[in-house]
């Protein structure tokens, strides 16, 4: 998944490996907010297969300029632990 960062929210741009039912142009991060020392509460897309969307409050911590990690809820409300990292070339 390609994310397009916003003023407080991140949509989706490309999708790769769908396991999470999410769309091109979904927001998957909404209403970012920072808390401090690099981190930001957000609500996290976990799922849109029924055709509405999913959130679950999560935390994001920044690791380095390259990497943040994720961490909330899945819809089954067990853990959920995502570390995204900056890729560079044309996506």
């Amino acid at each position: 998944i390609t994310v397009v960062p916003g003023f407080s929210d991140a949509s989706v741009k490309t999708i790769s490996n769908n396991t999470y039912c999410v769309r091109e142009r979904d927001v998957l991060w909404k209403g970012i907010k920072s808390l401090q020392g690099g981190t930001f509460s957000t609500d996290n897309l976990v799922n849109a297969c029924q055709g509405s969307a999913l959130y679950k409050p999560a935390t994001i911590t920044v690791l380095t300029n390259d990497e943040i990690r994720l961490t909330g809820h899945t819809t089954a409300s067990t853990e959920l632990i995502q570390t995204w990292k900056r890729v560079s070339g044309a996506q």
